[in-house]
């Protein structure tokens, strides 16, 4: 906008990218809480689960068998093979998220389909995955103080921002929908 110094407008541009990032990251932390919300909603029993959900719903089991000494690990374990084949309820706690340290890459991405057994792609079309990785990137730059907003805000145009915009927001929609 015009009616800005340039220096602001490169520096509002370069942020836009913290904003959708967070964007994107609350629609998939929210999409997971979502589906666990559901998950636990079905009255299933923990034998029902996919092997792959198991692994959320027991978490804190999981963690625990992580955690503790030499002279419980076996114990800790058959606990928690029993509990694979039990009847009890799944009450996978929402606070779960299948976090892999890669900042919602597509490989995180890849990771929450595996776990739910989505069928179809993580994505709505395969260039996005590259969209992803520069919103993660971009972000993170800024974020961390590696690059300067205004710097990353010089190398993109009002259009730039508005098609990625549109993508990210293809992204989220996708998400939501599967």
């Amino acid at each position: 906008d015009p009616i800005f110094p340039a220096t602001v407008s490169r520096c509002l541009k370069g942020l836009t990218f913290v904003q959708l990032y967070a964007v994107y990251e609350h629609c998939v932390t929210g999409a997971v809480q979502s589906a666990i919300r559901s998950l636990n909603g079905y009255g299933l029993s923990l034998r029902d689960l996919r092997h792959e959900l198991l692994a959320l719903a027991l978490d804190a089991n999981c963690k625990s068998l992580a955690m503790c000494g030499m002279d419980r690990t076996w114990a800790v374990r058959a606990e928690l093979m029993r509990l694979t084949r039990s009847g009890d309820p799944v009450a996978a706690p929402e606070s779960v998220f299948p976090s892999d340290g890669s900042h919602f890459r597509d490989g995180q991405l890849r990771t929450v389909w595996e776990l739910f057994g989505v069928l179809g792609p993580y994505v709505p079309d395969n260039r996005l995955i590259g969209r992803i990785e520069e919103l993660v990137e971009l972000r993170n730059g800024i974020a961390h103080g590696r690059m300067r907003a205004d710097d990353v805000g010089s190398r993109f145009s009002v259009d730039d921002l508005r098609i990625r915009h549109a993508d990210t927001a293809a992204i989220c929609r996708h998400l939501v929908d599967s």
